[in-house]
C-alpha cells in the first residue's frame, strides 16, 4: 500500500475510535507549550518547535504523533516532497501565519538574517521569498545553493552563481539546462564581465551539440569575438547540405556585405531540381529570423519562384501561411503582382489514401556486418558496423567518410551533425564522440553502464548504471556529470529520450516496472509509479504518451501506434531469420529536414533505414523470411491506410 493511502486509510480509522482524542490532545499541548515559546520571548526555542506551514509542495497526509524538536535551526533538505503535517484548522493555521510574519519582521529589524530566513523558508515555506531576501543582503552565495537545493528555475540558479562568483558551476547548471540565454538576459545589465563569460561558453556548448549557426549567432554580440562567429560561419558551409544552406541566411544576416561572395551558390540552390531541401532550409531559416534587412529580402525575392515550382512538383512542404510570410519577407510588389492567385498548399502524403500493400525488394545485403544506422539530415546515414568503424554516407549509400571508430551502437545528437561511437569491451563501453561536420572524432573512454539514451542534446548524455541515473557531459569527457539522481527504488534498465521528455524504466526489488518521466530541457520530474503492464512482460517498452505508444513483443512481431492511431491495431506476426526493434521515436518537426516519425534498427547483414513519416495513418511492416546472402534480398511490406 502506497503511504499516501495508508495515512488516509489510519485517519478514517483515528476518527472513529478514540485514537483520535488521544492524538488530539497530545498534539493540542505540543501547540500550546511552542505558542507559549513565542509568547514568553524564547524566540530559539520557539523556532526548533514550530510547525512548518503548508506551502508549495502541499502535505502528504495526516500525521500521528507529536512533532520532533529541530536540533538547530538550518534550512531542511528536500523540498521535492512534503511531509505528513497537523490538522490545524483554518483558524489556527491563519493565526501561525500571522504570528511567523510577525517573528521575522521582528528578526530582520535586529538584523538577525539566518533566522529571518529560516522563518520564510522553513515555517512559512516561501523560499522564492526567502531567495529574494537573501539577494537584498547580498548573500548570493547561500541564495545560490538554496536554490540549487530547492530545484528552482536553472536560470536563477547560474544568475545567482554568477553573483557569487562561482561561475565553473554557473556555466555546469546551464549546459545541463541550456538556461544560457535566460541566464545572460538576467546578467547583462549589471555584471557584465559575467555575462560575456557566460555568453562564451554558451557559443561553445553549441558548438559542442553541432549548432554552428546559432553559436555565431550568440557569441556575435561580442565584437571582439566575430571572427571566431566567422570561422564557424565557413565550416558550416563547408559541410554543404542543408547546413551550408542555413549559412547562406546566417551570413545575410550578422554579414550582408558578404553576401555576393556567395551568388553562385545561391544561384546553384536555386536552380537545380535535385537541391529541394536546401531550398526548404532556406525558406525555413528565413521564416526563423526576428528581423530583415535588404540582404535576407533579396535572398528571399531570388528563390521565392523556384519554392513555388517546389510546391507545384509535390516536392515542398511548405504551408501557406509559412509561403506567405516568405512573400512578406521578399516585399516585392511586382512578385506579388505575378502570383497567379491563391498561393500552392502542399500535396497531400502519397501514404494517405493508400490501401493496398506495397512491395519493395530490399537488395542483396554486402560483405560487412551492420550494427546500427541513423538517419541525418539530407537523408544522409550514419552506419555503424562494428570493429570496421563509421561509415557516413549519402542518400544513395556512397561513402562520404569512414570514421576508424569501432561501434555497434550510434547516438545521435539532436542537431544532426554530433554522434557518439560506442561499443562493449567485456562490461566497458567504450564512447568516441563524432563531429560530422568538421569529420573529427575524439576518444572519450570507456565507463561502466547498464543502459543508454539513443540520443541526447549534443553534450549532455544519460546513462544508468544500478540504482543511479547520470547526465554526462560528453563536451568535456566521461568524467564530468552535469546532473545525477542515485538511491532510485530500482535498478535503471532502460532509458528513453526526445528533444522535450526523458523516461526511465525501473526494476525493484520485488521485480516490478516502475516508469519515471521527465521534462526537458528544464529536468522537472513530470511522473513516476508501476506500469503493470511491463510486468507481464519484460520485452514490452512503454513510449510516453507525447511520442507514441508501443508494445513490442522481441521476436515474434511488432506493435506499433502513433498518436490518433488504434491502440487495438492487429500486430503482423512473423517468424524470421532477422529481427528488427523499434527504437525511441525522435520527433523532428521544428527541423526542416525531416517529419516526427521512427526509426527502425536492423540487425545482422543488413544495411536499410525506414523512416515513416507521422502523416500516414497506420503502417505495418515485416520481413519475410529469407537468409541475408540470398541473391534477391528479403521483401519488405509497408500498408498504410
Amino acid at each position: 500500500m502506497l503511504p499516501q493511502a495508508w495515512r488516509d486509510w489510519l485517519a478514517r480509522a483515528a476518527m472513529t475510535s478514540h485514537l483520535s482524542g488521544i492524538l488530539s490532545r497530545r498534539q493540542a499541548a505540543y501547540m500550546r507549550q511552542m505558542l507559549e515559546m513565542f509568547e514568553n520571548g524564547r524566540l530559539q526555542d520557539a523556532l526548533r518547535h514550530a510547525i512548518p506551514l503548508g506551502g508549495e509542495g502541499g502535505s502528504a497526509g495526516q500525521a500521528f504523533g507529536l512533532p520532533h524538536a529541530r536540533r538547530d535551526l538550518k534550512l531542511g533538505m528536500r523540498n521535492d516532497a512534503a511531509g505528513p503535517s497537523i490538522d490545524l484548522g483554518e483558524d489556527l493555521n491563519r493565526h501561525l501565519r500571522q504570528l511567523y510574519r510577525k517573528t521575522f519582521e521582528k528578526l530582520d529589524r535586529e538584523g538577525n538574517v539566518e533566522q529571518a530566513v529560516f522563518v520564510l523558508a522553513e515555517l512559512l515555506q516561501s523560499h522564492a521569498e526567502a531567495i529574494h531576501y537573501l539577494e537584498k543582503h547580498e548573500r548570493y552565495s547561500q541564495a545560490a545553493e538554496l536554490a540549487l537545493l530547492w530545484d528552482m528555475e536553472a536560470s536563477l540558479i547560474v544568475r545567482l552563481m554568477c553573483q557569487a562568483g562561482d561561475l565553473p558551476r554557473a556555466m555546469a547548471v546551464a549546459r545541463r539546462d541550456g538556461a544560457f540565454a535566460e541566464a545572460i538576459a538576467l546578467l547583462e545589465s549589471r555584471w557584465p564581465v559575467a555575462a560575456r563569460q557566460l555568453r562564451e561558453e554558451w557559443a561553445q556548448a553549441l558548438v559542442d551539440q553541432g549548432r554552428w549557426l546559432d553559436a555565431a549567432q550568440a557569441i556575435w554580440p561580442i565584437e571582439s569575438m566575430r571572427e571566431r562567429a566567422t570561422e564557424w560561419l565557413l565550416r558550416a558551409e563547408e559541410a554543404g547540405g542543408s547546413l551550408a544552406a542555413e549559412a547562406v541566411v546566417k551570413r545575410a544576416w550578422l554579414l550582408p556585405d558578404s553576401l555576393d561572395s556567395q551568388e553562385a551558390r545561391i544561384l546553384a540552390i536555386r536552380d537545380d531540381d535535385a537541391r529541394g531541401t536546401e531550398r526548404a532550409a532556406i525558406a525555413h531559416a528565413l521564416l526563423a529570423l526576428d528581423s530583415h534587412n535588404d540582404e535576407t529580402r533579396l535572398l528571399a525575392r531570388a528563390l521565392f519562384n523556384a519554392w513555388l515550382v517546389d510546391q507545384d512538383k509535390g516536392m515542398g512542404r511548405l504551408g501557406t501561411q509559412q509561403l506567405q510570410g516568405l512573400l512578406d519577407i521578399a516585399q516585392d510588389p511586382l512578385l506579388r503582382a505575378d502570383l497567379p492567385g491563391k498561393l500552392p498548399s502542399p500535396k497531400p502524403n502519397p501514404f494517405a489514401d493508400k490501401k493496398e500493400v506495397s512491395w519493395i525488394s530490399v537488395p542483396a545485403a554486402g560483405g560487412q556486418a551492420v550494427s546500427d544506422i541513423a538517419l541525418l539530415p539530407d537523408l544522409r546515414l550514419l552506419v555503424a558496423q562494428g570493429e570496421a568503424g563509421v561509415t557516413l554516407r549519402d542518400d544513395r549509400g556512397k561513402v562520404l567518410h569512414r570514421f576508424s571508430a569501432p561501434a555497434d551502437n550510434i547516438v545521435l545528437a539532436d542537431s544532426g551533425q554530433v554522434a557518439l561511437a560506442a561499443i562493449h569491451r567485456g562490461e566497458m563501453l567504450r564512447v568516441q564522440r563524432l563531429d560530422l561536420v568538421t569529420r573529427e572524432q575524439r576518444d572519450l573512454g570507456a565507463i561502466a553502464v547498464d543502459c543508454y539514451a539513443a540520443s541526447f542534446d549534443g553534450v549532455g548524455w544519460t546513462v544508468g548504471q544500478g540504482d543511479a541515473i547520470r547526465i554526462l557531459d560528453t563536451g568535456h569527457g566521461l568524467g564530468r556529470v552535469l546532473w545525477q539522481i542515485d538511491k532510485l527504488p530500482g535498478r535503471a534498465v532502460r532509458i528513453l529520450r526526445s528533444p522535450s521528455c526523458e523516461q526511465y524504466e525501473l526494476v525493484d526489488p520485488d521485480n516490478k516496472m516502475l516508469l519515471w518521466q521527465y521534462s526537458l530541457p528544464g529536468r522537472r520530474l513530470a511522473s513516476r509509479g508501476h506500469v503493470p503492464a511491463l510486468e507481464k512482460n519484460t520485452e514490452v517498452s512503454v513510449i510516453p504518451s507525447r511520442w507514441a505508444a508501443t508494445a513490442t513483443s522481441g521476436w515474434r512481431g511488432t506493435r506499433r501506434t502513433a498518436p490518433g492511431w488504434s491502440a487495438s491495431a492487429p500486430a503482423r506476426k512473423r517468424s524470421m531469420a532477422w529481427r528488427c526493434r523499434p527504437r525511441c521515436p525522435e520527433p523532428r518537426s521544428t527541423s526542416p529536414w525531416a517529419e516526427r516519425g521512427w526509426r527502425y534498427r536492423c540487425d545482422r547483414r543488413a544495411m536499410a533505414a525506414w523512416y515513416w513519416p507521422a502523416t500516414a495513418n497506420r503502417i505495418r511492416t515485416s520481413l519475410s523470411p529469407g537468409r541475408p546472402a540470398s541473391s534477391s534480398g528479403p521483401k519488405c511490406t509497408a500498408t498504410a491506410g
